[in-house]
């Protein structure tokens, strides 16, 4: 569950599970954005505002109860990385169907992150995920706008994990709408 304490931002919260109550505070066990116990949090029961149940309705909950079973990240075995490593690292997302991060140039000021679906000789067509991990629409980035690319660090890997955890559950990854990055 989740407990709020700031009416003004509900968007923060104490997430985990609570393990017990007095007439004056609560013991959550704590629970990180990854998934992964984090120890304790007392809190006075006057201070909670709101409290949230894991439900249907509630993706960020789901999210966290579907990363307590994620064993957290492992060693990815790396792939060839010729003259030019971007494009491997590109072609290596598309071929494994990884998801990764691609960061544009400073003055670009992107960040995309999926999975490559098609490269071609100066552009790359990306299905881009949410935190979910689930679809969030296409993109068509220019490789020469490209300024770097996270490939299975701990971000990539909670999201494929996600991913995963829903496509076995026959949850559909909805799509959004395309969008074209630096055309």
């Amino acid at each position: 569950m989740s407990l709020h304490d700031d009416p003004s931002d509900w968007d923060r919260c104490s997430v985990g599970f609570v393990d017990a109550v007095t007439d004056t505070h609560v013991r959550l066990r704590s629970i990180t954005t990854h998934g992964a116990e984090a120890g304790f949090e007392i809190r006075p029961l006057a201070s909670i505002t709101g409290v949230e149940q894991e439900d249907e309705d509630n993706d960020y909950l789901d999210k966290i109860r579907r990363l307590l079973a994620f064993d957290g990240p492992k060693r990815v075995r790396p792939w060839p990385m010729g003259d030019d490593p971007i494009r491997d690292a590109l072609h290596a997302s598309m071929k494994s169907g990884q998801i990764i991060s691609v960061w544009g140039h400073a003055s670009d000021g992107f960040v995309l992150c999926g999975i490559v679906t098609m490269l071609g000789d100066d552009s790359a067509v990306i299905r881009t995920v949410d935190q979910y991990g689930e679809n969030d629409g296409m993109a068509t980035v220019r490789l020469d706008t490209i300024r770097g690319i996270d490939f299975a660090t701990a971000e990539e890997q909670v999201k494929q994990f996600l991913r995963q955890s829903y496509l076995r559950d026959g949850a559909p990854l909805d799509s959004s709408s395309s969008r074209d990055v630096h055309r």
